[in-house]
């Protein structure tokens, strides 16, 4: 069952997963690095193992808070909530089917 409709890019999040010591990435923003919500909150950097190496991560997101462990470390504790404050997106608090709190993002289309 679909919650909502539209362009993924625009009206979901997205957790950035990437290996961003190559230096292809050398000029990420702060907002791309692996552990950020991408685009809206950034991660802390320092705590990806060695590349060939395993990483262990956690996620966890209630409503509008979302709390990412990488390695053992805290690397985001974010409020989407405070996060638009300071940016153009829009946060809405939806209740699914099962009763559950979800927070939809919604990006402004550049």
């Amino acid at each position: 069952m679909l919650l909502w409709k539209g362009d993924a890019a625009y009206t979901a999040m997205s957790l950035q997963i990437l290996d961003h010591e190559a230096d292809m990435y050398k000029n990420l923003q702060a907002h791309q690095y692996h552990g950020s919500v991408y685009g809206v909150l950034p991660a802390k950097r320092g705590y990806l193992k060695l590349v060939g190496e395993w990483n262990v991560q956690e996620v966890y997101v209630e409503g509008p808070k979302t709390k990412v462990i990488l390695n053992g470390a805290t690397i985001l504790d974010g409020d989407l909530k405070e996060a638009r404050k300071k940016e153009l997106w829009m946060v809405k608090i939806i209740r699914v089917a099962s009763g559950i709190k979800a927070c939809r993002l919604l990006r402004p289309r550049i």
